[in-house]
């Protein structure tokens, strides 16, 4: 049997097998991606100078200063200048802050944009007013996550590892 003979049927064979196959049977093509309409959007962040957050800034540092009570008078008055100092925020860029500006910041920037898959558009990060004083500036991280908006008081506390944190 010549060789053309032989492919000819084999290729016409395998043609009719081909023909009898439905699509359910086979699907080689990736699925189709299911568009979700009812996604909700995730809420804007609020600014750095809003109310309620000034208001939860307080309400937090009145909270550890209650837990974690002085007993001088010069810690008493450094705590009142730190809460006073921590009332006026300006709004610091994301995006290309890095150690040299406060590591422990950084650092905790980093964490929360791997751990939650946060891209810098999606967090506000404000920075106390301590121009001309000597304390550490006072920073917020604020963030949307699992349907809330999270607030953290970054560098107020000696220990790097606390933070203070509430939903807004």
């Amino acid at each position: 049997m010549p060789k053309w003979l032989f492919l000819f049927l084999l290729l016409s064979t395998t043609s009719l097998h081909a023909d009898e196959i439905t699509e359910e049977e086979i699907d080689l093509l990736a699925p189709e991606p299911e568009i979700v309409e009812d996604i909700q959007a995730s809420p804007t962040l609020p600014s750095c100078q809003d109310e309620n957050v000034q208001q939860h800034v307080t309400q937090l540092l009145e909270e550890y200063n209650k837990e974690h009570p002085v007993h001088s008078i010069y810690e008493k008055r450094q705590r009142t200048l730190q809460i006073r100092l921590a009332n006026h925020f300006e709004e610091q860029p994301v995006t290309g802050f890095t150690s040299r500006q406060n590591r422990s910041v950084a650092d905790k920037l980093l964490i929360t944009k791997i751990n939650n898959g946060l891209n810098d558009s999606e967090i506000r990060l404000c920075k106390s007013n301590a121009k001309g004083t000597e304390f550490k500036p006072v920073y917020l991280m604020i963030y949307n996550h699992h349907q809330k908006t999270e607030l953290h008081i970054l560098n107020f506390l000696d220990n790097p590892a606390e933070e203070l944190k509430t939903d807004l």
